[in-house]
């Protein structure tokens, strides 16, 4: 069982610097702490990679009643910006099917509300329980989730609501593909969107 997740970034500049452009790309994070750069879409399965290719969640299928792999996804922005800030994230299109359940970050209110690294696991302790993983299967149901930014390291840099830091990284927004025992089988045709807003100035 997969689900694609395609994550897409939005820029809004403040007026005046609309020659500015911040470089963003989606990083991922695995195993050891280890950084990926540029994985842009997801595949949920049963096993903690980066390869997006089918072969790779056909041989690791979550079975039904069990939850996927925890993905780390993270912002990284590099020049030209002055200024990133007023970061949110939230599940903007598609459906999920019956019996399974997306659950991500919640907002991120203070640098104690962002999550400390935690090698990804298919269980719903520990950083996948607090900060809490809240369900955002339903669009209409997923309010803009806050997002905070500082540094060169989603985990153990400060994060503040905004960052002059040249280049920097988002706070980790962790999502998590859970079912039941009678969620579906085979591959979903599912594609969801999950966007990340900012302000760059």
């Amino acid at each position: 069982m997969i689900l694609v997740l395609i994550l897409s970034p939005v820029s809004t500049q403040q007026e005046g610097e609309l020659n500015m452009a911040a470089t963003f790309e989606w990083d991922e994070a695995n195993g050891a702490e280890v950084e990926t750069h540029n994985i842009p879409t997801t595949n949920y399965k049963n096993v903690d990679n980066t390869t997006e290719t089918a072969g790779s969640y056909q041989s690791n299928p979550i079975v039904a009643g069990t939850n996927s792999f925890g993905k780390w996804k993270y912002g990284h922005f590099t020049a030209p910006y002055s200024m990133i800030e007023a970061g949110l994230w939230s599940h903007q299109a598609g459906a999920i099917a019956a019996q399974i359940t997306l659950f991500g970050s919640e907002s991120v209110v203070s640098d104690a509300t962002t999550h400390d690294w935690e090698a990804p696991n298919t269980g719903t302790a520990g950083e996948m329980a607090t900060p809490p993983l809240e369900d955002v299967t339903a669009v209409t149901a997923t309010p803009d989730r806050g997002v905070w930014f500082g540094g060169t390291t989603p985990a153990t840099a400060v994060k503040t609501a905004s960052t002059t830091d040249v280049p920097t990284v988002s706070s980790y927004i962790v999502t998590q593909l859970r079912t039941t025992g009678t969620a579906p089988a085979g591959e979903l045709s599912n594609t969801i969107t999950l966007m990340l807003r900012y302000d760059e100035s």
